[in-house]
């Protein structure tokens, strides 16, 4: 095999390995509500996502003390009213809308191995209709808010674990949500020490052919 042929088999398969090493897949993983999920259901649900049907997990409570309890208590809602009158919402709202409202939120928990960037937006904000997203590590405590607004455009989020989406004014409904599979880690370990030692020969043939 000639000297130029070896330098770009060992340049592709060193770039392969590192792809995999560290390198997050560019595609993106969604979940666009209600996914399926047709009125109210159980306070606690999984929605697949579009590609790869990655499972996160939506929770209902009445309160961020609920939350920190740990207990759900308030159903979810599934909303296909057209336009941006679709996503998720829940069923205590009082004016029968079945979105967020008041004190209640909802939880989103992550699937192991996502990562940023995140994206998410909201639905059915108009007028003086606000929302609000909180982050943290743990499904109880520690979420910190992240982002507020009263759009319905898609935001970017930093990574975490766990987030909350509330209504700080009327009522809102959680439209969609995506994020990132991460690098399988040691995955190109094996292309990476084949390369190495491809450049390893290549040196060896090269200190030949000038001796």
């Amino acid at each position: 095999m000639k000297v130029k042929t070896l330098t770009l088999v060992f340049a592709s398969v060193l770039g392969v390995s590192f792809s995999l090493l560290g390198i997050p897949t560019a595609s993106a993983e969604t979940w666009t509500f209600p996914d399926g999920l047709a009125g109210a259901d159980t306070a606690t649900h999984t929605f697949s996502s579009t590609p790869g049907n990655v499972i996160i997990t939506a929770t209902g409570f009445s309160s961020p003390a609920a939350l920190a309890i740990g207990t759900p208590n308030v159903d979810l809602f599934g909303k296909s009213g057209g336009g941006n009158e679709n996503g998720l919402g829940l069923v205590n709202d009082p004016s029968g809308e079945n979105e967020i409202t008041g004190t209640s939120l909802i939880r989103i928990a992550m699937a192991a191995g996502l990562t940023a960037p995140v994206t998410f937006q909201m639905g059915s904000t108009t007028g003086t209709e606000a929302w609000q997203v909180s982050g943290s590590s743990s499904a109880t405590t520690g979420f910190v808010p992240l982002l507020a607004g009263n759009d319905n455009l898609s935001h970017p989020l930093p990574f975490e674990n766990f987030y909350t989406f509330a209504a700080t004014s009327g009522n809102v409904l959680l439209a969609s949500i995506s994020a990132v599979p991460g690098p399988i880690v040691g995955a190109g370990l094996p292309g990476l020490i084949a390369a190495c030692g491809g450049l390893i020969a290549l040196a060896r043939r090269r200190r030949r052919r000038t001796a």
